[in-house]
């Protein structure tokens, strides 16, 4: 009579692919080698069919995703916060090398500002009142800044914007943590929507851009009200005003931590 199969890791009896105890999955290298590989890619495999189904999911019916996993539906879906942090380093590195910093300046771009010999491209090496004087001549270099940050403003908005709904919508979802991945799943669908926005603005024209942009806004004012009567189960006529309630104090809250962190960008240059 064969021995029950242990837990290499831990020798805990096994009754199934993984240990209870410790968490490890019973492979067995004694097999064919394509199988040993399988197995070994075979979290690969479902981490892409889960990225793609929460994707599908999230644009196909907003507000469902983060209502199942909140309520414990889970093992369908990539963890809404996990690909929220995803997509933000997507994000970030399309962001940066998609040229959506590079403005022209009005003047040669190797003039100097203060008779110190330092660009006009750059505030390194200056004083407070260097700076000060930089931003009065070039005053698009502040706005390269302001851009610049714009991706850690959007990071550090989530909790921010996450207690702001909890605010609102207490009664219904009392626990802030699901008001973390409601907003995790709004702001994914954000971030996966601009993306192409930086493409169209290097690869087309600003126009086009623009126009997307204004398009995309529309949709996610739409998509957002939806989501909202989806996850958290209220009337239509308490939805939309709270809607826009959550939406001036989010715009203010979005603008005072994207000034700050502006303002700390500059002082650290």
């Amino acid at each position: 009579m064969d021995s029950k199969p242990v837990c290499k890791n831990c020798n805990t009896p096994l009754y199934g692919k993984y240990c209870y105890t410790c968490g490890q999955k019973n492979l067995n290298f004694s097999k064919p080698f394509r199988e040993v590989v399988a197995e070994l890619l075979s979290p690969i495999a479902d981490i892409d069919a889960q990225l793609f189904k929460t994707i599908y999911e999230y644009f196909r019916y907003p507000g469902r995703v983060p209502a199942n996993y909140t309520e414990g539906k889970q093992k369908r879906y990539l963890p809404p916060i996990r690909l929220f942090f995803i997509c933000m380093v997507l994000f970030f590195a399309v962001y940066k090398y998609s040229g959506a910093l590079q403005i022209e300046f009005a003047d040669s771009p190797t003039e100097t500002t203060t008779g110190t010999g330092k660009s006009a491209e750059t505030f390194a090496g200056l004083d407070l009142s260097e700076k000060q004087k930089a931003i009065r001549k070039h005053p698009e270099q502040f706005t390269n800044t302001v851009f610049a940050t714009f991706p850690y403003t959007f990071f550090l908005s989530l909790p921010l914007f996450s207690l702001i709904s909890w605010l609102f919508f207490m009664i219904s979802r009392p626990y802030y943590l699901s008001h973390l991945v409601f907003n995790a799943t709004i702001q994914t669908v954000w971030l996966i929507l601009l993306l192409p926005s930086f493409i169209l603005l290097n690869t087309v024209s600003q126009a086009v851009s623009y126009v997307y942009l204004i398009a995309i806004g529309v949709y996610l004012i739409a998509y957002t009200l939806v989501a909202m009567k989806t996850f958290f189960r209220c009337k239509i006529w308490y939805i939309i005003p709270a809607y826009l309630g959550i939406s001036v104090l989010n715009a203010f809250a979005f603008t005072g931590i994207l000034l700050f962190s502006t303002l700390v960008s500059m002082l650290m240059m």
